[in-house]
């Protein structure tokens, strides 16, 4: 051990011999401690409130099965396209068929540039909010 170590635990030592001689109890607000208590099981209950509701919203947002299957098949039909005109038509799937559906078929497309652009221009101005 060095010196330093030497003082810390001399120290520490001290402080313990000084507690154990204290005739002293420690005051404790227990006001204080009951309301945070409390506080703390609002809380708990807040937040379980609102993963329920996040779970619920993300059930809401969930393809099913057959129309996973049906932006597979858009998206193979998009893939022939050009650029341009996959997005304009990922923005009218949006429209027609939800957001969560576009974003499937842009997946689905299995092209990076496509799905980061239409990711771009749907953050854009927060453009998404108009389809949700």
């Amino acid at each position: 051990m060095n010196c330093l170590e030497n003082d810390k635990m001399k120290l520490m030592q001290e402080e313990r011999e000084d507690f154990k001689q204290s005739k002293e109890v420690p005051q404790i607000n227990w006001e204080e401690v009951f309301e945070k208590k409390e506080s703390a099981f609002e809380d708990k209950e807040t937040l379980l409130k609102r993963r329920k509701e996040l779970e619920e919203e993300l059930k809401r947002l969930e393809l099913s099965y057959q129309e996973k299957i049906e932006a597979e098949k858009e998206a193979e039909k998009l893939r022939k396209e050009e650029a341009k005109k996959q997005i304009e038509r990922l923005f009218v799937l949006a429209q027609e068929k939800g957001l969560p559906y576009a974003i499937e078929v842009a997946k689905s497309m299995k092209d990076p540039f496509i799905l980061d652009l239409f990711h771009d221009l749907l953050a854009k101005d927060q453009t998404f909010k108009r389809f949700l």
